[in-house]
């Protein structure tokens, strides 16, 4: 194998793994009860003006900035999925690393 055929594979694998973690996030928010309420919400909402711009504007409201609406049980459970995520996967941690000024880092 090639170095681009083995980076490649290695971007494939973080690739399923997200999107693993996407399905089991979706699959435990169905079961929220803070999301229910908003999802029924919306749903009632477009069967009574079939306005989906609308809808997805009352979605978007009804969760706030950075989720900062929703229940703090829900808001609790996304936190935990997503700090199991990434301590499974700590590389994903390197594309977000930013150094300080001047090069030196907290890690040096």
């Amino acid at each position: 194998m090639t170095g681009t055929s083995v980076e490649c594979d290695r971007m494939q694998q973080r690739v399923e793994r997200f999107q693993e973690f996407c399905v089991r996030l979706n699959t435990a928010l169905k079961y929220d009860e803070g999301i229910r309420i908003v999802v029924e919400e919306v749903k009632r909402h477009v069967a009574e003006t079939g306005d989906l711009k609308e809808a997805m504007a009352m979605a978007q409201a009804q969760a706030g900035r950075g989720g900062k609406a929703l229940m703090p049980t829900t808001k609790k459970m996304i936190e935990l999925n997503l700090l199991d995520y990434l301590s499974a996967n700590r590389e994903v941690l390197n594309m977000y690393f930013l150094p300080h000024a001047g090069g030196t880092s907290d890690r040096d």
